[in-house]
């Protein structure tokens, strides 16, 4: 889950418990176990609170890297996708290892994507995202 608003107080809390965990105070938080989330948000003596989103992070398919192949990895930028099962996925995503998105995209007829980014060297997390799953890999870029 991120939290787009520069300059504020963060605090995620779990909508169904009302817990809320001191540590959970970035803009972005990966919630670990299924539930609704929900972010305070506190600017200059305010607070406004964003809408509970239900998450159940155990649909994230394990054992990703077997599915989803990038070569070379690492490299420059210019890379290749290949997805084992293409017809369940129909849309990716790149973004940097601090959750800022990269690049957006639909997987349309195929299963084999062609990329010639200008990215930052670094390690970025590749998401590929269908109806009722996530597939998700690291990708590393001199």
């Amino acid at each position: 889950l991120v939290a787009n608003m520069p300059g504020v107080q963060y605090q995620w809390f779990t909508c169904d418990s009302g817990s809320v965990d001191p540590g959970d105070t970035l803009r972005t938080f990966t919630p670990t176990l299924p539930g609704t989330y929900a972010c305070i948000i506190k600017y200059q003596g305010c607070s406004k609170t964003s809408d509970c989103i239900h998450i159940n992070p155990l649909g994230i398919e394990q054992g990703a890297t077997d599915r989803i192949r990038i070569f070379p990895n690492p490299s420059s930028g210019q890379f290749r996708i290949q997805v084992e099962r293409p017809i369940r996925y129909t849309a990716f995503d790149i973004r940097h290892s601090n959750s800022h998105l990269i690049h957006t995209g639909n997987i349309e007829n195929g299963h084999d994507l062609s990329f010639d980014l200008d990215l930052a060297p670094g390690v970025y997390l590749v998401r590929l995202i269908g109806k009722d799953s996530i597939l998700h890999t690291k990708m590393v870029i001199e």
